[in-house]
């Protein structure tokens, strides 16, 4: 996609300082600190949501690079 839009250039916010599987476990522990309290029904909607939100995420990628 950067290929396409932004000739091959990099954006600052797609650029991390650190080990990024280190700081992907980060993330997935604070999420997982963040919905410790909440409800499974509550859990259920927000992985319901996430899914649509990278599905919809892909389809515009495809609409980008087609």
């Amino acid at each position: 996609v950067s290929e396409k839009l932004l000739d091959g250039r990099e954006l600052e916010f797609c650029r991390w300082e650190g080990d990024e599987l280190e700081l992907l476990k980060d993330v997935r522990d604070k999420l997982n600190q963040l919905g410790e309290h909440w409800s499974r029904d509550d859990k259920n909607k927000c992985l319901r949501e996430a899914a649509k939100s990278f599905r919809y995420l892909g389809q515009i990628v495809r609409l980008i690079i087609l």
